[in-house]
């Protein structure tokens, strides 16, 4: 696996968490973020933002927008160019659809069901989406049925089919489901940088 370096950031946040999350990906810790007394923060955060340009990512924990350390910290690595990883996600059907459509290789006109040229490809790109909609955004399945022009039994065998891939390890099915899990949230949140989320778990 491809050796790469992760900045964690110093606001409160569960190191464990953040260790696993990155570790699965690749990624080492490049910092120790331990909350340093008021009177050593001067040093303690120029040590810190030194490791900034070692690394690919940086690691941002709930709440980082209340931390004055993360906000300089975020501020540092968007000028740097690093991507972002948010422990929380922030999701919504049209970024779900970019993301499977992106790692589909899809024009998004595809994954509608009254497009009748269907393969099992596009309709394995259908069923995910059906299902990472209902996952993230917790909506009935009528009003997941929207975004792909299906209806109340079409985003049920969705469910159903996504579970079975993911059970029994489908080797076609388990790499794009990957792949678009790691690419959500992957928008710019600046110029040069690129923001992730933590993948969902089956």
């Amino acid at each position: 696996m491809e050796n790469k370096t992760a900045y964690v950031s110093t606001c409160p946040g569960d190191l464990d968490i953040a260790q696993e999350f990155l570790s699965q990906r690749g990624y080492s810790i490049a910092n120790a973020p331990i909350v340093a007394r008021d009177a050593d923060w001067p040093l303690f955060m120029s040590r810190h933002f030194s490791k900034l340009p070692e690394c690919e990512c940086i690691y941002l924990f709930s709440g980082w927008q209340s931390s004055p350390r993360a906000r300089i910290e975020h501020a540092l690595s968007n000028e740097l160019g690093l991507d972002v990883i948010f422990q929380d996600p922030c999701i919504t059907g049209d970024k779900i659809i970019e993301a499977v459509c992106n790692n589909f290789k899809l024009h998004p006109q595809k994954l509608q069901r009254n497009n009748h040229r269907t393969t099992t490809h596009i309709s394995m790109a259908r069923q995910l989406t059906d299902y990472l909609i209902r996952l993230h955004l917790k909506l009935s399945l009528e009003e997941v049925a929207y975004y792909t022009s299906g209806s109340h039994s079409t985003v049920l065998h969705s469910i159903k089919q996504v579970n079975n891939y993911l059970q029994t390890k489908d080797i076609i099915f388990i790499p794009l489901y990957q792949a678009v899990c790691e690419d959500l949230l992957r928008q710019p949140a600046a110029s040069k940088t690129r923001v992730h989320t933590h993948a969902p778990s089956s």
